[in-house]
């Protein structure tokens, strides 16, 4: 197994574990009501990267590679901020982008 190859791996691998370890983390009560239509959204996003509930309008934007992305609470925020400390952090924020990305 070449190299990149190995590293690819890793990266999916921690990209797993901590969608394991933060994707139930948030504590917000999804209600029927926080769907909002996405021409009012101002994020790429209409799904929380971190959690997949509905993004909320009144919790504020990050960027990202040159989008705005949208989350469903402060601490899913929070979660995603932590996330560009760690070692394939970037990584890791961009599959959990795609995953929400793809579902759109």
């Amino acid at each position: 197994m070449t190299h990149r190859r190995r590293l690819l791996l890793s990266a999916c691998a921690a990209g797993l574990g901590m969608g394991l370890l933060l994707g139930g983390a948030c504590s917000r009560e999804e209600s029927g009501s926080s769907d909002v239509p996405a021409e009012a959204l101002s994020s790429v996003n209409d799904k929380c990267p971190m959690c997949k509930k509905a993004v909320n309008v009144d919790v504020a934007t990050q960027m990202f590679d040159e989008s705005e992305v949208g989350f469903c609470s402060d601490e899913c925020s929070g979660q995603w901020s932590r996330l560009e400390d760690r070692r394939f952090g970037h990584d890791v924020q961009q599959s959990f982008l795609d995953a929400v990305l793809s579902d759109n």
